[in-house]
């Protein structure tokens, strides 16, 4: 079930009128485990919409993390006990968290990477002249996986490092796991954020449910307006870039980009507003990435959940930047690589990664040489290297990477520039121009800008009205971001 179809719609009004139905009792904690109770059902009635075999994965993770962090908290406190020092960590903890890392990377590993370990060992061997045959096996990867892992592991980490206690709402742990407004693709949220709001009553509250309306309909917005249409185009240069000018396979590559970011952010936009409606505040996920003025403040604006969990739970346990200049460059390029593994089972991915740690690496060194402030060219700057790695990211191997670098450069006799159509121009410059008053209001400190309230209402429908014109009769195209 996709946020944009127009099954959704019936499905999240049932949800909301029977959640706050049941608002008379959320004083209670009967009350609250039943809201929880059904948050949960709709959470797996969600997720089986894909495909129902799925969810005894996401209850197999839940049971075991449920009692690893219980065993964990428990070895912790008999470790206090033994010992009076309280930043002494014990061995028998660490031997259960070992389980809980075991278990979900080891699903993961086996649903995502299975047929890439394989083709890369074969490809190894053939390298040096050995023949390994071997067999790709049909694995489909249960959507979702790669977020709710990093959820679930968070868990058991922060019980480990005594940050966070284990619940014993049972109920409320698997709700909390399988949340269906971020389960399929985020935002990744930590059990210490997520969690406690799950285990405290909730009422209602009519100015939150109206801005997560706003909020689901502006990513609408993004997704069907400007990525599917963004999206149709990059996808006709990607196919064959060797019959397109140059100037077109260029832009090709900036349209990708483009539909990357509303596809992405329209998605995290809808997640956190279907979540309003329930009271449940979701983490953002993106601050206007393309304004960024420097590859490292990039990254501090495009999927903050996935940096932010890198950052603490791999960046820093590898010794983040403490080290020499040559250590810090190292992890940086272990966590790059490892993102780009992370985003799906492919070279292209890790070179990806790569691409961008090596960018970082030489965006640090050049910053802390130069003071450089030209706001403008960092902005484009930024944007080409950023969309010259995503080159990468989008095709299919590092042969049609190299042959879409090559298209870019060669402007023979071949098809012209792409034409944009004016409902596309249109979407274009409302998503950067809203964009564009954010980042100047917040940069000269001031409050966001905000239409007049009785303009509002009206804003919003007819937005919604556009967007409904547009896709009339069309199907709803999935998000990007389900793959990984």
């Amino acid at each position: 079930m996709l946020f944009n179809s127009i099954e959704f719609l019936p499905f999240v009004i049932t949800v909301f009128a029977l959640y706050w139905a049941m608002n008379r009792w959320t004083a209670t904690e009967s009350g609250l485990r039943l809201q929880n109770l059904l948050l949960l059902v709709a959470s797996y009635v969600f997720y089986a919409c894909w495909d129902w075999r799925f969810l005894s994965l996401i209850a197999f993770s839940t049971l075991v993390d449920y009692f690893v962090g219980g065993q964990i908290a428990k070895a912790n406190t008999q470790q206090l006990h033994d010992n009076a020092r309280p930043e002494a960590r014990s061995p028998l903890a660490r031997r259960w968290l070992i389980v809980s890392l075991l278990t979900n990377l080891g699903l993961l590993a086996v649903f995502k990477y299975t047929n890439f370990f394989l083709e890369s060992w074969v490809s190894a061997w053939s390298a040096i002249g050995v023949d390994m045959r071997t067999t790709t096996w049909q694995i489909i990867l249960p959507v979702g996986i790669s977020f709710y892992t990093f959820q679930t592991l968070s868990y058991s980490i922060d019980i480990y490092r005594r940050k966070l206690e284990p619940t014993k709402d049972l109920i409320a742990f698997a709700a909390f796991v399988s949340f269906f407004p971020q389960l399929v693709a985020g935002p990744i949220e930590k059990a210490s954020s997520l969690l406690p709001q799950l285990r405290k009553s909730r009422t209602f509250d009519a100015s939150d449910a109206i801005s997560g309306v706003k909020l689901f309909v502006w990513g609408w917005f993004k997704k069907a307006m400007v990525a599917d249409n963004c999206g149709a185009l990059s996808d006709a240069v990607f196919a064959n870039p060797t019959e397109y000018h140059s100037l077109a396979v260029a832009g090709g590559a900036v349209l990708f980009a483009i539909q990357l970011y509303g596809d992405f952010s329209g998605y995290s936009d809808m997640a956190i507003g279907t979540a309003r409606l329930f009271g449940i505040r979701l983490s953002q996920n993106f601050i206007r990435p393309f304004f960024a003025h420097n590859l490292v403040d990039l990254w501090r604006r495009w999927h903050l959940t996935l940096t932010a969990w890198i950052r603490e739970y791999l960046y820093h346990p590898l010794g983040g930047s403490r080290g020499s200049l040559a250590r810090t460059g190292l992890n940086i390029l272990i966590v790059y690589a490892l993102s780009g593994l992370w985003h799906g089972p492919s070279w292209n991915k890790v070179s990806w990664g790569l691409f961008h740690g090596i960018l970082t690496i030489l965006t640090i060194f050049f910053l802390q040489k130069v003071n450089l402030r030209v706001p403008l060219l960092g902005v484009l700057v930024t944007f080409s290297l950023f969309v010259a790695a995503l080159i990468f990211f989008r095709t299919a191997s590092l042969a049609d990477a190299m042959t879409f670098f090559q298209s870019i450069t060669y402007a023979g006799d071949r098809r012209e520039t792409l034409i944009l159509s004016t409902s596309l121009m249109v979407a274009l410059g409302l998503m950067f121009g809203v964009d564009l008053a954010f980042e100047i209001r917040e940069k000269r400190k001031k409050s966001p800008p905000r239409l007049p309230k009785w303009m509002e209402p009206w804003g919003v429908g007819l937005l919604a009205a556009w967007i409904l014109f547009e896709t009339a009769g069309k199907p709803a195209n999935s998000f990007i971001y389900f793959q990984f």
